[in-house]
């Protein structure tokens, strides 16, 4: 190393250097972690160090020169903020530089003259012998070639088991256990290729939480969230380890039972995963076995129709559309979404019976928004369906589309209109209210406000109709704020009554209406000495 290179590692790691870059609390926890000889390693690789920490929780820390940059592995650190291990790493390397410098240029020159005189193949054969039998050099190897330690992992059903089995000693489970160190190791196996061990540790995941629901209070979906990302990622395993045929037959045999006894919430979730591990026309056969055997046993509704989903899917992917068109008009009205695969399929396959059909599911499922959309998209434009269904997701959804859907094939607009301000008049009048403002029906609009007589409508609508409509706007307003001041007392209550007073006395050419009105409130409330106040303060 060039004279250059060992000043820039030494000015680059100076104390001074590395107290710039960080907090006063972080440099001094680096520094007490570096004189408690946390730092297991440093290896000084010419422009670049790599470091571990000792401990139970190991970091990997990387000091680069070339790019003064210092990364490290820990949480805080990957979130872009100088951490306790860079501190410390840089201080290492600082305050032991002329030893890492030395060992550097020694192994280099051991490594090339091994390299020079030993054939590749004895080479790896002593390696291999030795780190089979060696386990304190397995250790070290592991630790010098950045490796995962794939001997020592945990086996995740025992964990998992004794995890559940020292919460509920102590009763039933009532906060969130830390199922990370499993969902570690599965992840780990995946991506050291080794899908199986992967595949093995998210079953074992779904399994367990599901068979301690009973005795688990989930308020905030964690249980449930950490069931959903190990089927999502098991289903993926699968399909990425590619199994014998048993094994995936066994395999998907265990998530189908979980589908089976799975809620609303997790029912979808296993669904989907079955269907990722249909990958070959015999896997579809195989599933479409079990699916049918599963289908004649009484199971819950939601796993029912999860499982309806995937024999409609193999049904369509196996190009049995008829077929399935059949075997999803007998399931339809199970749920939304056989509902929605069945409008589809019918719609593509025989368009003469979707207009029935999507009737038919619209009617099983009243209360689908989705359903009433795509059975829109199939009834023919200005029919009493096609019409009834606008009107429908109109007033549930407030979206101005269905409106003007209707608009187009209305042959008495304005007797619409009337219908549906007379359904919306009292749970939604500020949309009444806006629905003929949009249509530029003022008269409409301000006979709606009238109609609504709720103080909120009038301040709300006021700078779009006051103007046009003054005194009439004002005495219906005004009147309101009259009765409204009346009906209670309070500090808060009288506060409201001056917010309308200001917003109505905006109303243009009111000034002698409105300072009437005040004398009436006045008048009629000569004891209320706060509104009196705020009477006169206007």
């Amino acid at each position: 190393m060039s004279e250059s290179d060992r000043a820039a590692w030494h000015q680059f790691t100076h104390p001074s250097v590395v107290r710039q870059q960080c907090t006063r609390g972080i440099y001094g926890q680096g520094s007490k972690y570096y004189k408690g000889n946390r730092i297991a390693s440093v290896r000084l690789n010419g422009s670049t160090a790599e470091a571990k920490t000792s401990g139970a929780q190991k970091y990997d820390i990387l000091l680069s020169l070339d790019d003064e940059a210092v990364i490290c592995t820990c949480p805080y650190g990957q979130y872009g903020w100088f951490c306790k291990h860079m501190v410390a790493a840089m201080l290492h390397v600082h305050h032991n530089l002329e030893e890492l410098l030395d060992q550097e240029q020694r192994r280099i020159k051991a490594v090339d003259r091994f390299l020079a005189t030993l054939p590749a193949e004895r080479t790896l054969g002593f390696l291999a012998s030795k780190l089979k039998h060696d386990g304190d050099m397995y250790t070290e190897f592991i630790e010098k070639m950045g490796l995962r330690d794939t001997s020592v992992r945990p086996d995740p059903v025992r964990l998992l088991e004794r995890t559940y089995q020292d919460a509920l000693a102590k009763g039933r489970i009532r906060g969130n256990l830390d199922l990370d160190e499993v969902f570690n190791i599965a992840r780990d196996c995946r991506e050291d290729g080794e899908h199986a061990e992967a595949t093995g540790a998210y079953l074992a995941l779904a399994s367990t939480i599901t068979k301690h629901m009973d005795t688990t209070e989930d308020p905030d979906g964690f249980y449930a969230d950490c069931t959903i990302e190990a089927v999502q990622h098991l289903a993926e395993s699968v399909a990425r380890e590619d199994p014998d045929p048993q094994r995936k037959a066994e395999c998907a045999s265990r998530v189908l039972e979980l589908c089976m006894a799975a809620d609303g919430r997790l029912a979808p979730h296993y669904a989907d995963a079955l269907e990722t591990m249909c990958g070959t026309a015999q896997d579809m056969e195989r599933m479409e076995g079990m699916i049918n055997e599963a289908l004649r046993s009484e199971i819950p509704r939601h796993g029912m129709a999860a499982l309806a989903r995937v024999k409609a899917h193999i049904l369509e992917e196996t190009g049995r559309r008829e077929q399935a068109v059949r075997f999803l008009s007998e399931a339809y009205h199970i749920d939304e979404g056989l509902a929605l695969m069945y409008m589809r399929m019918l719609h593509h396959e025989d368009p003469a019976h979707a207009r029935r059909g999507a009737r038919e599911a619209a009617a099983a499922l009243p209360d689908s928004t989705a359903v009433a959309r795509a059975a829109l998209d199939i009834f023919e434009a200005g029919d009493p369906d096609y019409m009834n269904t606008a009107r429908r997701l109109f007033l549930e959804t407030g979206e101005w589309t269905y409106l003007d859907m209707i608009k187009g094939h209305s042959p008495d607009w304005r007797a619409e209109l009337r219908r549906l301000r007379d359904t919306m008049i009292r749970p939604d009048a500020g949309r009444v209210v806006e629905m003929y403002l949009r249509e530029g029906m003022r008269d409409e609009a301000m006979e709606a406000v009238e109609a609504a007589d709720m103080l909120d409508i009038y301040h709300e609508f006021r700078p779009r109709l006051a103007r046009r409509y003054g005194a009439r706007y004002f005495g219906a307003y005004g009147r309101k704020i009259r009765e409204f001041a009346a009906s209670r007392t309070g500090r808060d209550h009288y506060s409201k009554v001056r917010d309308h007073l200001t917003w109505l006395r905006e109303t243009p050419g009111c000034g002698e209406a409105f300072g009437a009105l005040l004398e009436d409130i006045r008048a009629a409330h000569p004891g209320r000495r706060l509104l009196l106040k705020i009477v006169s303060d206007l």
